[in-house]
């Protein structure tokens, strides 16, 4: 009988064991699923973003083009920055394309640059660190979510600019640290 209430407590022991190695499971489980369902939601949220925006082609193609049918094309668009831009993508289309007509940020002599030079300077640090970025093998629209993805995506645009400004001073986070292997 002794040996009989031995074994009972030992499978109850196991038993006990299995419950508490389930419910550890089963939390594990809870939190793969609430991670993989953030990851998700962030990819398609980054998905619905690069489908609204719009191929943009290389106008400087379509001007020669023009030229060359006898077009009057003699006029160089402005060089002025986008008075208020909504996000990081729009900085990143006025730094390589231009916007509404106006020059590329990128091709911008020096003294157009000294006419907007705060503004010019303070975008700077987004339109390097995405190069950076793209250097480093990452695609412009990964490399724009991994900045957001460091200072918040609610953050408005010029208060990224300054964190950014500020971490440029003082360490980038480790997220956007590029280390680049020189061949």
């Amino acid at each position: 009988m002794n040996r009989l209430f031995q074994q009972m407590q030992a499978l109850y022991g196991q038993m006990n064991g299995l419950r508490t190695e389930n419910r550890e499971v089963k939390l594990e489980i809870r939190r793969l699923k609430q991670r993989l369902g953030m990851q998700l939601r962030r990819m398609n949220s980054r998905i619905s973003r690069i489908a609204l925006h719009p191929v943009v082609r290389n106008r400087g193609a379509n001007n020669d083009a023009g030229a060359a049918r006898g077009g009057n094309n003699n006029e160089d668009p402005p060089a002025t920055l986008v008075p208020s831009p909504k996000n990081i993508s729009v900085l990143w289309q006025e730094f390589m394309f231009g916007i509404a007509g106006r020059k590329p940020a990128r091709t911008f002599s020096a003294r157009e640059r000294g006419q907007c030079k705060c503004t010019y300077n303070l975008r700077k640090l987004a339109w390097t660190k995405i190069s950076e970025l793209i250097r480093a093998g990452h695609t412009a629209q990964t490399a724009i979510d991994l900045i957001y993805d460091v200072y918040g995506r609610a953050s408005g645009l010029s208060a990224i600019l300054v964190r950014m400004r500020h971490d440029r001073r003082n360490g980038w986070p480790n997220e956007l640290v590029v280390n680049v292997a020189v061949l």
